[in-house]
């Protein structure tokens, strides 16, 4: 059970939030330090952007921002293609990282990846030429001016219908020169492809045919820029680079298991030196440290979604010591694995966001307990519409109100019932009592991404008032 207090303003007072997407896990922020990369953003604004650069980067941020009304992971209708909006500079998300290229639009991030930070933001692009366990934050990022970033998967089969096209030289690097990540400055025919690219989505009849092309064209001034080399020896067979590729793709397939470095080095056909060698030239880290970040990152994944308990998750993800999985959790993530997924988990939603239903569904799919919905807009039905988001999605609303509102602010439960309310139309606290356990008792009726058991009775009354109201629901 959570005591809630001081609710009239919702001030949240020691709450843990923790959302989910596919690969994601926030942490608190006092963690992940490390010494700073190349700092793109600021140099790009020191120099003075190119004209042409500013106006390809603004359209993109267009497109997105007509695809993307709130906070979220959209997922495209061409296939690898991501964007992404936040309104607001988020913790830090432990992510595992697949091979991809990355464009800020708007606002700014840094990922860190060992010890190394990596800024980059409007002018810049970022590419991963490996899989990586690293921690992703957005810094720069407003309601008013929102984060809007694209990503693309780098699809090794494209790739390879690239290099069997063109004639590149074989790189020689010294293993300093094979780091799996960097950021660059964007040159003009990167981002004139990535906006034709987007370009498609007003015209889907044309992605079949046009989308896969365009993206050959991405690769291809990927592998003719300053990171095409590392591209190339992830590529090429037989390369110190490529044995790595291979060595990490064991890891993640079978990362439970006990490792013996000298068996995974035979395995991709290197000795044990090099491969430590080459491995921490990649990634950052050595393939213990790579393997270790691997099964924390898997134990709390299922702590805070598949609500295993503690000593479960790290004997399911290869500990046979509960002492040292708490001692490297703590390490990694800054607090014990009982501290970090034993709190309440929110999330906030403003404005007219809820009226939408997906960024309310969104949320709990990713695990929050408690939605608060800040400035919910005048002249709509918010307490009904509180109550319907609660009810679909099985968990907690707070729902805000100031003096002078039509409503009260007041706590609503999973059942739609009011826990607790302040006084209407004056400021005032209260106390409403938040059991978690009922917000996580829930399931998704299989093969949808809609919870089972819900209760929409008052969705025809909602719709009917909605539209009297002008909004569409």
């Amino acid at each position: 059970m959570l005591l809630l207090a001081e609710i009239c303003d919702w001030t949240i007072c020691g709450a843990t939030v923790i959302l989910r997407d596919s690969y994601t896990i926030l942490q608190n922020r006092s963690v992940a330090r490390g010494k700073s990369g190349r700092t793109g953003y600021n140099e790009v604004m020191k120099s003075g952007p190119d004209p042409l650069v500013l106006s390809l980067s603004r359209e993109i941020a267009d497109i997105i921002g007509r695809f993307v009304k709130a906070d979220a992971e959209y997922r495209t209708a061409i296939n690898g293609l991501f964007f992404n909006r936040r309104s607001s500079a988020n913790q830090p998300l432990h992510t595992e990282q697949w091979p991809c290229f990355a464009l800020v639009l708007q606002g700014a991030k840094s990922l860190t990846l060992g010890g190394e930070v990596y800024r980059y933001g409007v002018g810049d692009y970022l590419v991963v030429s490996i899989d990586l366990p690293v921690v992703s934050t957005v810094t720069e990022a407003s309601p008013p001016k929102p984060h809007l970033g694209l990503g693309m998967v780098i699809n090794p089969d494209r790739l390879q219908e690239v290099l069997g096209r063109i004639n590149l030289a074989r790189p020689s690097f010294a293993p300093k020169n094979i780091r799996g990540v960097a950021v660059n400055t964007a040159p003009p025919e990167l981002l004139d492809a990535s906006v034709r690219l987007l370009r498609l989505l007003d015209r889907p009849n044309d992605i079949p045919a046009m989308a896969p092309l365009i993206e050959q064209e991405i690769l291809y001034r990927l592998l003719v820029g300053p990171f095409g080399p590392r591209l190339l020896q992830i590529a090429m067979t037989e390369t110190a680079s490529n044995k790595i590729a291979r060595a990490v793709a064991w890891l993640r397939q079978n990362f439970t298991r006990p490792l013996r470095i000298e068996d995974l080095a035979e395995r991709v056909g290197m000795s044990a030196s090099s491969l430590h060698h080459h491995f921490k030239a990649v990634t950052a880290m050595t393939p213990m440290q790579y393997q270790k970040q691997l099964r924390l990152h898997e134990a709390r994944r299922l702590m805070l979604v598949e609500r295993i308990d503690v000593g479960t998750a790290g004997y399911s993800v290869g500990y046979q010591s509960p002492s040292q999985f708490s001692r490297e959790y703590s390490r990694l993530y800054g607090q014990s694995p009982l501290r970090d997924v034993g709190g309440l988990r929110h999330a906030i939603i403003g404005g007219t966001d809820m009226v939408a239903p997906e960024p309310a569904r969104a949320a709990a799919l990713r695990g929050a307990d408690l939605l608060v919905w800040l400035q919910p807009p005048p002249r709509l039905p918010v307490l009904e519409l509180a109550r319907t988001r609660a009810m679909e999605n099985r968990v907690y609303v707070a729902l805000c109100a100031r003096a002078g509102d039509a409503v009260a602010a007041c706590l609503i439960g999973p059942d739609g019932g009011i826990t607790g309310s302040a006084l209407k139309g004056c400021a005032s606290g209260f106390v409403g009592v938040l059991d978690t356990i009922l917000a996580r008792r829930k399931e998704l009726v299989p093969g949808t991404q809609t919870f089972a058991d819900r209760m929409p009775s008052i969705y025809r009354w909602l719709d009917r008032n909605l539209s009297s109201a002008g909004h569409n629901p």
